[in-house]
Order: C-alpha cells, then structure tokens, then sequence
C-alpha cells in the first residue's frame, strides 16, 4: 500500500483500519453527528485504487492529475470521476484502463484496475517521433520548395498536373504555409485544365460550398468527368451517387459496385469496404475473397504513396496497415507512430491557418481518440471552440455535448 498524505483525515485512516465499508459507515456517522454544526463546504471523498499482477504498479491519474503509482488510497473531491491507469507494455505502447463515475459527498469506493482499453502510444514514443517527423519535414519542405519555380513554370504553359500540385502544396502546408485561398485557385485552374485531381478537389469545395461557391451541378459534371480519367476519390463519389439514387444519378447498386472496385484499384481503401457493403446479401460470403483482393491492391498504392509524406489519406491508412499488420504487412509501430505524426502535422498547420473543418476534425479525433491519438478532452474543446470560431456549422453543437459529459 502506498504511504498515506500527510494530509489524509480520518476518514482515510479508517479506511485503511477498517476496509472500504468500515470507512463509508464513518462518513456517514461523523456527518450525522456533526447535527447543527457548521458544515464544511465540500466533504471529501475517498478511493482505493487497487492493481494485481500484471496490472500492479500502473501509474494512476484522477481527473488529468498524476497521484501516483496502483494501489493507491486518495482523497478526492465529490463529482465526476474519471480515472486512467497506464502502464508500460514495450517501447511504443501504454497498457490503459479509463473509467468515470459520479462519486458522492463522503462516499468511500474501490475500484480495481483491469486494463479496458486498446493500448496507445507512450509519449516518450510520441516524442521520439515528433523530433524525426520535424526534422525529416524540414528537409522535405525545402526539397519542395526548390520545386516551385519549375512547377510554376510548367502550369503557365497549361500543365494541369502542375497546377494541382501547386494546389495540395498551399492546402497541406508542404512548401511553406499554407494558403487556402491560393490553393483553391490552383485546383480550379487545374479543373479548368482538364487534370484530374484538380477537377475531383474543385468539384468537392463546390460540393460544400468551401472556399469555391456552392454549385451542386458543377460539382457533379466534375466528379464524372474526373471519374473518366480513373481519379480514386471520384469514381467512390459517382458509385455512391448510384448506390443513393441521388444528386440526378438513377439508383443502380450494382453499377455503384463496379465504381468502387474501380475506386479500389486505383487506391481507394475505403471504396473496397464499400463495394462489399454494396452487394445484395446474400452475395457477400462469395464476394469476400474479391473484397479482400481489392483492399490488399488499395492498401498496395497507399503504402508507396505515404512514402511521399504528402497525402493525408494515404499517411493515416499506411498508419493503420503498420498499427495492426494487414493485409499481409507485418505489424511496425515505429512506422505507424512516425505517419499518424506526419498526418496530424499536416492537419495541425491547416487548423492554424484558419481551415474551420480541419479544426473541427482535430476536436473529433481529441475526443474519440482518432488518427492514433490518446483521447484528450481539454484538446477536444480547444479545437471545437476553434472550428466555431472559424465558423463551422456544427461545432457549437458538438462543444456543448462534449462539456456536457
């Protein structure tokens, strides 16, 4: 047991004499026969947190507060409870158990530590990866940066390809700051110029409304035309449009799955789940072994493109493949850790530069602990608070669930 504060009332000293029921009939006889006297403003609390074999030692927080090392006895204030322990599995990993309750004024409760959680990076792993993410995105971003001229060059004599990479390097921060107003001028110069990411990342601001006007239309006669041309992200777009029957496209299920096993092949992890999901039932069990081909090809071309370190999509799935070894890659968590930290860099810039649905984002993935980061209240507010600043329509709402907790 560890040494009691020297702070502890007797509350806590019957605690240890008489056990966990001993201490609450206590408390419930000391406020009984304080009668009319004054009453202190708050009555304390008391917990017992207790570990056992491999949980033993866990290092224990209250409410955000380190207290120290399970088992531990402490005093807390009545309210909300949340409690995580975490101990050490390897180099990469935390062991974690979270659990939250309401405890009341001069209530005695135990609670014993089983790890509940999947285990999460340690933060010395977290800044390990941080320095080399740093360092290695410095260098990349002056690689990129020598870059410019020529690609400025190529996209005034009308090379679209040009124009769209300019584009992703002012949206994602990858030659200097980022610009969004400037990169949406790109990608719609490279619409104009036929190319087909550009047309795909004009048609989805025009979808949204987001730094292009809202035009639905326009946004659709992109997407196909971009389709055309074999754009991942555009062909999942069309087949979902099938799959719904909506934005003028006739409901047709089963060619929306010929457009997502497109998507897939060109590198659309996601289109390989959602060709599957597309299917009647009934041919789902046979079309497993398809699905799983497609997956395996998508997961293929991301891989080799979050080498790059430019594309969200493909650092967060190339993260995922290497946290849980699929797909036939073999479990790496220096990897995995190294590319959830370049893509929340690159999310973390955008926010920065006022991007309001990023910012809303991070405040999601704070709070469900998404893109391979520990659940973070505190962060999930200060992003939420930033995205309503910014003006995003559903940020207020989710603050106020989120402080509602």
């Amino acid at each position: 047991m560890k040494k009691m504060s020297s702070r502890a009332p007797l509350l806590m000293a019957l605690l240890f004499a008489s056990g966990m029921a001993g201490a609450a009939e206590t408390a419930a006889a000391a406020k009984a026969k304080s009668g009319g006297a004054k009453q202190a403003p708050v009555e304390m609390s008391v917990m017992r947190v207790l570990c056992e074999g491999k949980y033993a030692d866990a290092q224990v927080s209250v409410n955000g507060v380190l207290k120290g090392e399970c088992p531990i006895d402490m005093e807390v204030r009545p309210g909300l409870i949340q409690i995580r322990a975490t101990k050490k599995r390897d180099d990469y990993y935390d062991q974690v158990f979270e659990q939250s309750f309401t405890l009341g004024s001069g209530v005695a409760k135990r609670v014993e530590v089983v790890f509940n959680k999947r285990p999460q990076f340690r933060p010395e792993a977290i800044a390990r990866a941080d320095k080399a993410v740093e360092a290695s995105e410095i260098a990349m971003e002056a690689r990129r940066r020598s870059e410019i001229p020529v690609l400025e060059n190529a996209a005034a004599s009308g090379d679209g390809a040009a124009m769209a990479r300019l584009g992703a390097f002012c949206r994602n921060g990858l030659a200097g700051p980022v610009d969004l107003k400037k990169s949406s001028d790109w990608y719609k110069k490279a619409a104009d110029a036929g190319n087909a990411e550009g047309m795909y990342e004009y048609a989805l601001q025009s979808e949204r409304g987001y730094l292009a006007p809202k035009n639905m239309a326009l946004a659709v006669e992109l997407y196909q035309k971009s389709a055309a041309l074999g754009e991942p992200r555009a062909l999942e777009k069309i087949g979902r449009f099938m799959e719904k029957g909506s934005d003028g496209f006739q409901k047709n299920p089963r060619l929306a799955v010929t457009y997502y096993a497109k998507a897939a092949e060109a590198g659309n992890k996601r289109a390989s789940l959602m060709y599957w999901a597309a299917l009647p039932e009934a041919e789902q069990d046979a079309a497993l072994a398809t699905e799983e081909k497609l997956a395996t090809a998508a997961t293929r071309i991301q891989l080799r493109k979050a080498e790059a370190g430019e594309d969200f999509d493909a650092l967060t799935d190339a993260a995922a493949t290497y946290t849980f070894g699929t797909y036939g890659n073999a479990v790496n968590p220096e990897r995995a850790l190294t590319y959830y930290r370049m893509a929340l860099r690159q999310k973390k810039k955008q926010a920065a530069a006022g991007d309001a649905q990023t910012s809303y984002q991070l405040g999601y993935w704070y709070a469900e602990g998404g893109i391979g980061l520990s659940a973070d209240r505190n962060e999930a507010i200060r992003y939420y608070k930033q995205a309503q600043l910014q003006g995003y329509p559903d940020a207020a709402e989710a603050l106020s669930k989120l402080q509602s907790q």
